[in-house]
C-alpha cells in the first residue's frame, strides 16, 4: 500500500458527483420507495430506491432516509460518481469531501486566489414515481365488533 500525501486528489470528491437528497423529495404521504431516472452515456437508468423512517420528536413527524441499494445503510444523500452507473451512499463509493484532501495552507491559498473546488457533475437525477405505503387496518375494539350469531 502506497502512502499518499494529504494534498493528493486521486480520490473522487463528493463535489464531483451527481447526487439526490432525501430532503428534496415531496413526501406529503407515507412512502416506502421512490423511482428515480437519470441518463449516462445515452443510456437511461430507472432504479427504485427504498425509504425508511425515524420519528422526530421536535416536529412531530417522520424523518425519511434512503436505503443504500448496495449496503442497505440509512443515508440522506445518494451519489452518482462520474463514469459510474448506479446510485450508492458515500461509504460504498469511498467518497471524500474536498476539504479532507487539502491542508490548512492549501485551503487558505484557495480562498486567497479563488476557489479551486472540483466541478459538479452534469447528470440530472429526477424522481419519477412515489410508492405509497399500504394503509394499515387497525382491528376494532372488542365492543365495536359484531356479535357472533350462534345457531342452536
Amino acid at each position: 500500500m502506497r502512502f499518499h500525501p494529504k494534498g493528493d486528489t486521486r480520490k473522487t470528491c463528493v463535489e464531483q458527483c451527481a447526487s439526490i437528497d432525501v430532503r428534496g423529495l415531496l413526501l406529503d404521504r407515507p412512502c416506502h420507495a421512490v423511482a428515480v431516472e437519470y441518463t449516462i452515456a445515452g443510456r437511461t437508468s430507472t432504479p427504485t430506491i427504498g425509504l425508511t423512517t425515524t420519528p422526530t420528536f421536535v416536529r412531530r413527524r417522520l424523518q425519511y432516509w434512503f436505503l443504500c441499494p448496495r449496503c442497505h445503510r440509512r443515508c440522506g444523500v445518494l451519489y452518482l460518481p462520474p463514469q459510474q452507473a448506479e446510485l450508492r451512499c458515500r461509504q460504498c463509493w469511498d467518497l471524500h469531501y474536498h476539504s479532507q484532501q487539502t491542508t490548512k495552507n492549501q485551503r487558505a491559498r484557495e480562498r486567497r486566489y479563488g476557489m479551486r473546488v472540483p466541478q459538479r457533475a452534469l447528470t440530472w437525477i429526477r424522481v419519477t414515481h412515489y410508492y405509497e405505503m399500504p394503509r394499515e387496518r387497525r382491528p376494532l375494539a372488542p365492543w365495536l365488533r359484531r356479535p357472533i350469531m350462534r345457531i342452536v
